[in-house]
């Protein structure tokens, strides 16, 4: 089987996410990041599984076009979707629910939250600013939880 991995990540961990779970298939995926792909067709592949980063409760605009631009394909494939967050509990399930179509994730093989990861040195001065004021820490913090990317792994390689 075929197996597309569309991603886009601002700071990084969506794609570390994505190459994470692409380790764990059964079968070799091909990785794309939407950033720099914008013509990436999921048109040619079995599965197709699409993740993005949250950026202040919305997944990445790249993630939230291929949604929308290849729905019709994605209706008729397998299907994952992911997000990479810090969020926790309703949060996390709500920005999840929010990042995808839900008549594309009612027909998902998988949908889950992999984590989250902050590297101050990776962030603009911006983005570090309100990461230190909210989170109230000048530390990364990695959050990645990989029992989520193997159960999600073990659902699309059933």
């Amino acid at each position: 089987m075929s197996v597309l991995i569309a991603y886009a990540t601002k700071y990084g961990c969506a794609e570390k996410c994505a190459r994470m779970l692409a380790e764990k298939l059964n079968d070799k995926a091909d990785l794309c990041d939407l950033k720099k792909d914008k013509k990436a067709d999921p048109a040619a592949y079995d599965t197709v599984i699409v993740g993005g980063s949250m950026y202040m409760g919305r997944v990445t605009k790249e993630t939230a076009a291929f949604c929308q631009k290849h729905a019709d394909t994605l209706k008729g494939k397998r299907t994952g979707f992911f997000i990479c967050a810090m969020a926790e509990g309703e949060d996390l399930r709500q920005e999840l629910e929010a990042s995808f179509p839900e008549d594309l994730r009612a027909s998902a093989l998988a949908a889950e939250c992999f984590g989250g990861e902050c590297i101050i040195s990776r962030l603009k001065p911006f983005h570090k600013f309100i990461y230190t004021k909210v989170a109230k820490t000048e530390e990364d913090m990695t959050k990645i939880d990989t029992e989520a990317i193997d159960r999600f792994a073990g659902a699309i390689n059933q």
